[in-house]
């Protein structure tokens, strides 16, 4: 990573609200949308530091660390028609090596000869000046959208989108900027929400408190406040530490099962 593009580096925050998922379904899916951004960013030379993920039965985030500005610029080498048939027996320029050098914007005069196990053939080189990465965001973001990761999906309403439940909102920032993703009748805004029960009713009484977010930052300290803890891991801990108690003033042990305390810690959003 350049020193421009560590500069212009930002996160990215992408979350997914839905109606309550499957338990199951949760960490398969943020494993398989985190490989998938990581392939794509790779494949359009995006660098960035990490993905964390996040999830609760009502939302699926993904937290994109450092991810650079600007896709660096590069030179790409476009290999042609042979030479016989680019150049007539004279030595001139034909219709087809013509057309190749208007295809990809350049003259007649850069384009070079050279060898390959096909034969000779003729090359252009062209100087692709880097894109924007919040202009490149909105493509990759809704293809992750449309990936079938879940082992059943549903559809509702008249929409031709499908997801494991309704999808009802999308938070997508980039730097603090909004990011213009769709999925179906869905655009992305600037609001999260909190627990439907436990951090009053908003707007909307079955979504729960919509709470505006500029940063991912202060998106983690208003699901904390309106009483979500997103992150998984530290649900686990809370669940286990509570039993442990529990287990203590009974005068007895907690008997260990894995599977059920994942299960249990995707099922709720506060312990």
């Amino acid at each position: 990573m350049d020193e421009t593009s560590k500069v212009n580096a930002a996160d990215l925050l992408f979350e997914i609200g839905t109606e309550e998922l499957p338990a199951r379904y949760i960490p398969a899916a943020l494993k398989a949308y985190s490989e998938f951004l990581e392939k794509s960013f790779k494949e359009r030379n995006l660098g960035f530091k990490g993905i964390e993920t996040f999830g609760t039965p009502r939302r699926l985030a993904l937290v994109v660390r450092g991810l650079v500005g600007v896709q660096p610029d590069s030179r790409v080498e476009v290999k042609g028609p042979k030479v016989t048939v680019a150049y007539d027996k004279a030595g001139n320029p034909t219709k087809t090596l013509e057309g190749f050098a208007r295809a990809q914007g350049v003259s007649i005069e850069d384009i070079k000869k050279i060898n390959t196990p096909r034969g000779e053939v003729v090359s252009a080189v062209k100087e692709i000046k880097g894109g924007e990465t919040v202009k490149i965001l909105p493509e990759i973001l809704e293809k992750t959208l449309a990936r079938d990761v879940f082992p059943k999906s549903m559809r509702w309403g008249d929409h031709e989108v499908s997801f494991a439940r309704p999808v009802h909102r999308l938070l997508v920032l980039y730097g603090g900027q909004v990011v213009q993703v769709s999925f179906g009748h869905v655009k992305s805004g600037t609001f999260t929400v909190g627990h439907r029960f436990v951090s009053g009713k908003g707007e909307e009484a079955l979504e729960g408190k919509p709470v505006k977010v500029d940063s991912v930052e202060s998106w983690f300290k208003a699901l904390e406040e309106n009483s979500v803890i997103v992150d998984p891991g530290l649900r686990k801990e809370i669940i286990s530490r509570g039993l442990e108690e529990k287990a203590r003033e009974a005068g007895g042990n907690v008997l260990s099962d894995a599977a059920l305390l994942e299960e249990v810690a995707f099922l709720v959003e506060y312990p």
